[in-house]
């Protein structure tokens, strides 16, 4: 039985690239070689700035898009999402690589956790203690309120990260367990909805003063 499954179709009206034609690995298995294969797509559409709006099927590339986003940032990235663990820095290594490589530049990282667990991470080690010594990075805990108006504002419960280029990557989170096919878009130049992302986002940063 092939290890590989069709590639759904890019959304949006705006594509540059078509992956439709493609393959990639399954969420059950991603070798090396099919890493590697994302790693080199996913940069090069960083890179040049695509607008094409891009579905993600799996944590391994979930983890490149976001490494990408902290690469190709000048000056701000704002995460919303469940926990800090190390589920996805263990995807990949480019994601940690490019956290810390984007925290040595001094940028501003700006969170927002749906859960005030903390995990004993490496990725919750690493960001707690910026968070603590520095305003460069900023971590709040969402109240419920800020929950429920996120989900009214976004039209469902989600998790993303956007940047200040207008890349973003965006995730329903309604999922049961982390081995189910994960239904999210990405793009490195889609200004509309990075707008519409990052007002959500300073909104409900602004209303929750609980630091993390």
């Amino acid at each position: 039985m092939s290890k590989y499954t069709s590639r759904r179709p890019v959304r949006g009206s705006r594509m540059k690239h078509d992956r439709s034609n493609e393959t990639v690995p399954s969420q059950a298995f991603v070798s090396e070689s099919d890493a590697a294969s994302m790693e080199f797509f996913v940069h090069n559409v960083a890179k040049k700035g695509y607008d094409a709006i891009i579905p993600t099927i799996n944590s391994v590339e979930k983890a490149i898009v976001m490494a990408e986003i902290f690469k190709h940032a000048k000056r701000e990235v704002k995460i919303y999402d469940y926990s800090l663990t190390d589920y996805i820095a263990k995807q990949h290594t480019s994601f940690y690589t490019e956290l810390q490589n984007y925290l040595k530049s001094g940028k501003l990282l700006k969170i927002i956790l749906q859960n005030d667990e903390k995990p004993n991470s490496s990725t919750h080690k690493l960001l707690a203690e910026y968070a603590e010594n520095s305003e460069q990075v900023q971590i709040k805990v969402a109240d419920n309120e800020i929950k429920k108006n996120m989900a009214i504002v976004m039209k469902r419960d989600v998790n993303f990260i956007v940047n200040d280029q207008a890349a973003y990557r965006f995730e329903l989170a309604e999922r049961h367990n982390q081995q189910q096919e994960i239904d999210a878009i990405y793009s490195f130049n889609d200004k509309d909805f990075s707008e519409k992302l990052n007002d959500a986002f300073d909104f409900g940063f602004k209303q929750n003063p609980k630091l993390g």
